[in-house]
């Protein structure tokens, strides 16, 4: 009798602690202050509890992968679940978005903001396997993006339907992270890899009288121009954005000390944050090996009269800009269009219309000139389908 007695009061205690405890775990989850990102995207400063990460784990492994999570090695139930999940679905974004909808529901939406996600994917493998999944996805969206697709692609009011705001911004800023990477936007501006001359858009020459004598060259980096001066201490500016000579008395360009900017001399280049000026195309830059080459190329082809080439007396000083998150899908968007009616459409979208300077210049050039090019009775000729 007394066995039987101290066995209930033993079932009743762990009863009420597992009550106890869930009853804590809930009030640390409502009451608890999580960093949450208002509409306007500024964050709050406030604490995320692991104890409300953790209730958020018992909810996705309860929830989405079934496991009871008060039983013995739940953790390692959890995992072998996810696991199998993963094999049976890899790449099914459809079963992702159906698993995050459950969880984005579960959820309180107070709790759904950027540093509560990346922590829950740390401490949760499935969670990090739904999130891979649509990244992954979007990232290949945005590699095939075309003229027909580019302004979709980057329309801020597309979401994924039954998932918070928060959690599609989330999913869509990892993927536009994990571009950027993958494309080495992120990288010194003699690490990015440009493309060949004919194909880049973001480079052009500094074309001046004076530049065939420019020994050595400068950039300024809080102003918006380059600077060359000559041996006989003659200078000339260029605007950084169009890439034109500027006057440098209107424009306030004057600069009293020149050692106190980035600098280099013939055969060599010069670099910011943002530009990179190579000064003479003998120089070494492996980044920039493509465009230099195919630059002499057409350096080598202006100089024979029986090839038109439209850059004629080109300087062999080249201006790079940083290509941005927009500028570098609308140079895939050029590549990935192979149809005239898609250039066209490129052509007219409004996210190329965001764009400045020489960038702009050469992307509508080059859509023109691919449009002449597909148009022209051979290429057609060869190529019914997409004329």
């Amino acid at each position: 009798m007394k066995n039987y007695l101290l066995l209930c009061v033993f079932v009743y205690g762990a009863l009420s602690l597992a009550m106890d405890n869930e009853v804590i775990q809930k009030e640390y989850f409502l009451n608890v202050s999580f960093i949450v990102i208002p509409d306007d995207g500024v964050q709050e400063s406030h604490v995320c509890s692991e104890k409300c990460i953790q209730y958020a784990d018992n909810i996705v492994n309860a929830s989405v992968l079934g496991v009871d999570v008060n039983s013995w090695f739940s953790g390692v139930k959890a995992t072998y679940a996810s696991s199998c999940e993963q094999r049976q679905h890899t790449g099914d974004t459809k079963k992702a978005i159906t698993d995050l909808q459950k969880i984005s529901s579960d959820i309180p939406e107070h709790c759904h903001a950027q540093s509560f996600f990346e922590k829950l994917q740390i401490k949760n493998i499935h969670v990090a396997y739904l999130f891979n999944t649509l990244i992954n996805s979007r990232v290949l969206e945005l590699k095939n993006v075309t003229g027909y697709t580019l302004d979709d692609v980057l329309n801020s009011e597309k979401t994924i339907s039954g998932l918070s705001k928060q959690m599609n911004n989330f999913i869509y800023l990892s993927a536009q992270k994990q571009y950027e990477q993958e494309m080495f936007l992120d990288k010194s501006m003699t690490e990015i890899p440009f493309d060949e001359a004919e194909k880049e858009i973001h480079f052009t020459s500094l074309k001046s009288w004076r530049a065939s004598e420019i020994d050595t060259i400068s950039i300024v980096v809080n102003g918006n121009y380059v600077k060359g001066i000559s041996l006989f201490f003659k200078s000339v500016f260029w605007d950084v954005i169009n890439g034109s000579v500027i006057d440098e008395e209107k424009n306030n360009c004057r600069i009293e000390d020149f050692s106190n900017y980035p600098s280099c001399r013939k055969n060599s280049y010069v670099y910011t944050n943002n530009y990179l000026v190579v000064h003479g195309l003998g120089a070494q830059l492996p980044s920039a090996s493509k465009t230099l080459t195919t630059f002499k190329q057409l350096r080598r082809s202006s100089l024979d009269e029986s090839v038109l080439v439209p850059v004629v007396k080109l300087s062999k000083i080249l201006l790079f800009q940083r290509p941005t998150f927009t500028s570098s899908l609308c140079k895939r968007a050029l590549e990935n269009s192979n149809s005239v009616k898609e250039l066209e459409s490129l052509r007219d979208c409004s996210v190329v219309r965001t764009l400045q300077g020489f960038t702009a210049s050469n992307l509508a050039e080059k859509i023109n000139s691919k449009i002449q090019h597909m148009k022209s009775s051979r290429y057609c000729g060869m190529n019914r389908y997409i004329c």
